[in-house]
């Protein structure tokens, strides 16, 4: 069996990131006592690098995304993560144990998941406003999977009110945020048929999905078909999750499901429902990238 090397491949992306974002800034620097000097043919030897280097940091930004959310390979992510965590100076890194909860969870890593919750808690006074908020939402989502509903409305209520009183947050990011909450409410509630009018309304308002967020929606639409009765539609949905689910705990979900969908019900030929694949933000870093490649070319 071929070893996964994705972790050593989403490093060398997120190392040539920063590095670039270095050259990035120290040749604008360049370019402006270039610009002092009055020499302008220097200055624009400067500008194609620098037009080069963003070509290639938005390559990098592709390729790790593509890994981790197109290929659905959150387990080198995780890998990933935990190498960086394993040294001293990353130790109590606040983002890194954040992206690891998130990780944990969509692994299906509960009691992972666990630990990292109540560390971050002991952590509360140094996270910002963003980071309590994203810790509600993880435990909420942590609640929901382990089936710990008790006080699960209650921190739902809580989630709410937090948010409105989060700064800075534009109108589409509150909108999409509230329906997560809904949703939330909706799968505590087992609300099957509230979930697939939510869904048909995310749908609508979401742009660039990764394959990720696809197989999301694809095994909550797909549970509530199957609790629904709607065998067909549960079928075409699940397959879908296990064909493009990678290494998320949605596939090992999504087969339990299958086992339990009657034989009698299904329809002799059928297939897994075939989603357009969108690559994540692709649209506007292809732009990026072209606009970049152009005026390489136009300068040169």
């Amino acid at each position: 069996m071929k070893k996964n090397r994705n972790h050593i491949k989403i490093l060398i992306a997120n190392l040539l990131k920063t590095l670039l974002v270095f050259f990035i800034v120290i040749d604008i620097w360049i370019g402006i006592l270039y610009i002092k000097g009055n020499d302008f043919f220097q200055f624009y030897n400067v500008l194609i690098l620098i037009f080069i280097a963003i070509i290639v940091y938005c390559v990098m930004d592709i390729w790790k995304n593509w890994i981790i959310k197109e290929n659905c390979d959150f387990q080198a992510q995780e890998t990933y993560i935990l190498m960086l965590l394993n040294q001293k100076r990353y130790k109590e890194h606040i983002g890194l144990h954040l992206e690891l909860l998130y990780t944990s969870l969509v692994l299906g890593k509960y009691d992972q998941s666990q630990q990292e919750i109540d560390k971050l808690k002991e952590w509360n006074n140094r996270l910002n406003n963003m980071q309590r908020f994203q810790l509600q939402l993880y435990n909420i989502d942590c609640m929901i999977s382990m089936n710990k509903t008790a006080s699960l409305k209650k921190e739902l209520e809580k989630a709410e009110i937090d948010l409105n009183k989060l700064q800075r947050v534009n109108n589409k990011t509150m909108q999409k945020v509230q329906m997560g909450i809904r949703l939330r409410r909706y799968l505590t509630e087992e609300n099957w048929e509230d979930i697939l009018k939510l869904l048909k309304e995310i749908s609508k308002v979401s742009k660039n999905v990764t394959i990720y967020e696809q197989i999301c929606i694809a095994y909550i639409q797909g549970k509530c078909d199957y609790e629904l009765k709607n065998y067909k539609e549960a079928f075409e949905e699940l397959r879908f999750v296990i064909k493009y689910g990678g290494s998320t705990k949605y596939v090992k979900l999504a087969n339990c499901l299958l086992e339990k969908i009657p034989e009698k019900n299904l329809p002799e030929k059928i297939s897994a429902k075939k989603y357009i694949r969108i690559k994540h933000g692709m649209n506007r870093k292809i732009f990026f990238l072209i606009i970049s490649c152009f005026m390489v070319s136009l300068f040169n």
